[in-house]
């Protein structure tokens, strides 16, 4: 364990990098999406 990781992290490929920050963004758009719906619900009920 005291090899890993065993590579830099530049040495990543970049599409896989690409889809990290793809599902990231997708995730916080969808929690704040989801939290709106809720605020809104308290509101508008």
């Amino acid at each position: 364990m005291d090899a890993y990781p065993t590579r830099a992290p530049e040495d990543d490929p970049r599409w896989a990098i690409r889809v990290v920050k793809v599902w990231i963004t997708i995730s916080i758009v969808a929690l704040v999406f989801i939290i709106a719906l809720i605020i809104l619900g308290l509101f508008f009920d």
